[in-house]
């Protein structure tokens, strides 16, 4: 449970500080991997939300930034992970 706070605590960590300076790549970046690591804990409703967060914040940088394939890739393996466990039902 430890090992599982520290790993979710990154994410959170990366998020608050790119809010703070007002860094929309931090932020983009920062809400992918939150999405990620939620996957990887099998949360895909709180993935699923942080990942139209980080495809909002990314819009504002424009269509040919870097983040939009990190949230890409993050979609795939959502989809795919999703796909191969039954995802839990809306709260």
């Amino acid at each position: 449970a430890a090992a599982d706070d520290l790993v979710r605590l990154e994410p959170r960590e990366l998020l608050a500080e790119s809010e703070r300076v007002g860094s929309l790549p931090g932020t983009a970046y920062a809400l992918g991997l939150h999405a990620d690591v939620e996957i990887a804990f099998g949360d895909f409703d709180s993935a699923t939300a942080s990942l139209a967060r980080a495809r909002a914040t990314a819009a504002k940088l424009g269509p040919a930034h870097r983040v939009h394939f990190i949230s890409g890739l993050v979609e795939t393996r959502l989809a795919i992970e999703a796909g191969m466990r039954p995802v839990s039902p809306s709260k």
